[in-house]
């Protein structure tokens, strides 16, 4: 039946599971030998997300904008529409931005859209919150119903907005039995309000869901910007949910304006532990088309491999703020009186998200660091660090990088710019200057025991001194076998990372 009302149809032909939702069950057929594949496809995935793998199929308008009005009924024969939302930006088939108006919707549209919803509501006898969602063809200037959510839907906040109205409130108050209080007449919308939703993925290795712990989430507090969150800092995000994890909502007086505001605070927005989309949907809302109000539902899909692309790092500037992450101390006074010397320095080897190997030399001196790489050499100016941030100067701007760290994985978000990097090897002592002949501190921390003293004999792998440095104890060995010449710090000092320890007699 399904083969035969496509060739009624004319292709290009929409599969859909009847009892689906959030893009699940669906498949877009251009070509008759194709179908056969796309139904029984789209039947399996309908009855596992589902439990029913009854299908429907109907035409695919190519180029369609998403388009849904928000309705509302009460149980005295009210109802009422409060607008559209356009919710066109989608990646497999769920949806991504969404804004209140929209942009390609004219006022008398509007209307005609809004009474076909309401009819609809009521010759259900439909009461409470619900969204009738249409296919809006450009083309012609005609829509096409989609289905009723008989809920309020994420993208609701940009609907409140506009109205002014809390629909969480209105929608309890109406199943308690109170009238609506107002009539169509009486809503309005005022200014532009657009949502981007905050997903733990990874857009540049095809959406993939992440799980783990968030290590840190830090958002601003903007005027006119709402932030709806699921998750704080120490959260599980599970393989159990939909990976979204926060909504950002940001109202101005126009689109363009509230694009920007959503834009900036996206950009002020930390999420550490997880990869994710945030810089993704940066590139939508500066993206040109989207701009313009021109993306359609088919836009990411086809634009994908530039709006996913990572902004590359800094090179060996962005480096030289991995070294001073690294270094466990604040910039301060931990580092008042180091000095240029071999030794005030580290190799810093390590692997980015991408699997890239990447190598260099690291060399500290009071609050600069500089990073020693084959694409060049930078030198940046720590001016303050915490447990998260370190503001800094390089080439006469000053900037600030906020980073988490978890284990050996650091994550550094700077100058629009996020890469997390797995620390292979902060290197052997024996490897950090000093050959075999001085045993360094491997990271900054408190001295807890020297068991050794000048003249000493000692054998390749005895303990020569222990370090605390978050809360678990070191123990650093002997490279070689010989005898002690020089201790250089006692029981009680704090020593900065890669300080000399303890050094061996040459051997003849």
């Amino acid at each position: 039946t399904l083969i035969a009302e496509s060739e009624k149809i004319g292709f290009p032909v929409m599969v859909k599971a009847s009892a689906g939702g959030g893009g699940r069950g669906m498949r877009i057929v251009q070509a008759a030998e194709e179908l056969q594949g796309a139904i029984a496809s789209a039947r399996k995935e309908a009855q596992s997300a589902f439990g029913d793998s009854r299908l429907l199929v109907e035409r695919a308008v190519m180029g369609a904008r998403h388009v849904e009005v928000q309705v509302f009924a009460d149980a005295h024969g009210n109802c009422v529409h409060l607008g559209e939302r356009d919710c066109s930006l989608q990646r497999r088939n769920q949806k991504v931005i969404e804004e209140a108006p929209s942009p390609v919707i004219s006022a008398d549209k509007r209307a005609e859209m809004g009474a076909a919803a309401v009819k609809a509501a009521q010759a259900v006898g439909y009461q409470g919150a619900g969204t009738v969602e249409f296919l809006y063809d450009t083309a012609r200037d005609e829509f096409y119903f989609l289905e009723m959510n008989t809920r309020l839907q994420v993208e609701h906040p940009v609907t409140e907005m506009v109205t002014g109205l809390d629909l969480v409130d209105l929608q309890i108050k109406v199943a308690q039995g109170a009238p609506l209080p107002f009539v169509q007449t009486e809503v309005s919308l005022e200014g532009h309000a657009i949502e981007a939703r905050l997903y733990a993925e990874d857009p540049a290795q095809g959406f993939m869901p992440q799980s783990g712990r968030v290590l840190s989430f830090d958002i601003p507090y903007t005027e006119d910007v709402r932030f709806d969150c699921g998750i704080e800092g120490g959260d599980i995000v599970s393989t159990f949910y939909d990976p979204m994890v926060a909504k950002v909502i940001a109202h101005g007086a126009t689109r363009d304006e509230a694009r920007a505001k959503l834009a900036a605070a996206l950009r002020e927005t930390r999420l550490f532990g997880l990869a994710n989309n945030r810089d993704f949907l940066i590139s939508l809302l500066e993206d040109e088309a989207f701009a313009k109000g021109e993306a359609d539902t088919g836009y990411i899909e086809r634009n994908l491999a530039r709006l996913a692309a990572r902004k590359a790092p800094g090179g060996a500037a962005f480096l030289a703020l991995v070294g001073a992450v690294l270094v466990d101390a604040p910039f301060g006074a931990l580092l008042t009186g180091w000095r240029s010397r071999g030794d005030a320095g580290f190799p810093l080897h390590v692997i980015n998200s991408g699997g890239e190997e990447i190598k260099a030399e690291i060399r500290l001196d009071g609050r600069y660091v500089t990073a020693a790489h084959e694409a060049g050499e930078a030198t940046i100016e720590v001016l303050s660090k915490t447990d998260n941030a370190i503001r800094y100067r390089y080439e006469n701007r000053i900037s600030e990088a906020h980073y988490a760290r978890q284990g050996d994985v650091v994550e550094i978000d700077a100058d629009g710019a996020w890469e997390r990097y797995k620390d292979v090897t902060l290197a052997p002592a024996s490897e950090a200057g000093g050959g075999d002949d001085v045993v360094k501190a491997p990271m900054a921390g408190l001295v807890t025991s020297m068991r050794v003293a000048p003249g000493a004999a000692i054998a390749k792998g005895e303990v020569v001194a222990t370090i605390e440095a978050m809360k678990m104890e070191h123990q650093l060995k002997a490279p070689r076998d010989g005898a002690v010449a020089e201790v250089f710090v006692k029981e009680g000092d704090q020593v900065a990372i890669r300080a000399k320890l303890v050094a061996l007699k040459a051997e003849e």
